[in-house]
């Protein structure tokens, strides 16, 4: 029981510690557009929020929204796309764009992977030099 409320607490601490550096800038984009103009930028797997006209669309979660100059044709409102392009004042001029089409799915997965080592800490299943053993919980 000691060990997993552990690591209950680290992984929690990390979750905390990520929300606040992600809303602070200190990583990922929320300064992104505080940089200087002409610095090349990769927004990596990014939804596709709107699509504005025959060449604008925006990207971006909760933390930052941003408005990309470049082709939507090939893209819909929610598909997760990552960006490469050039700061420009507000924006981002697109030089390239790729979809990433199976995005959905490997999410939905990891969900899974998440619930099934869940699930195998609750009843007590350990992993071993031998195999897996099932180890019910004492008190």
């Amino acid at each position: 029981m000691g060990i997993a409320l552990t690591l209950l607490l680290a992984i929690g601490a990390l979750m905390g510690w990520w929300t606040w550096a992600t809303a602070t800038g200190r990583i990922g984009d929320v300064l992104l557009l505080q940089r200087p103009q002409g610095s090349p930028v990769v927004l990596s797997l990014q939804p596709v929020t709107a699509l504005l006209d025959p060449s604008h669309y925006a990207v971006g979660r909760r933390s930052q929204r941003v408005v990309v100059e470049g082709d939507p044709s090939d893209l819909q409102l929610g598909f997760d796309v990552t960006v490469q392009g050039v700061l420009e004042d507000g924006y981002v001029r697109e030089t390239s764009h790729t979809v990433a089409e199976a995005r959905p799915t490997k999410r939905k997965l990891g969900l899974v992977g998440l619930l099934l080592a869940g699930v195998a800490a609750a009843v007590g299943i350990r992993p071993t030099a031998r195999g897996w053993r099932l180890s019910w919980p004492t008190s």
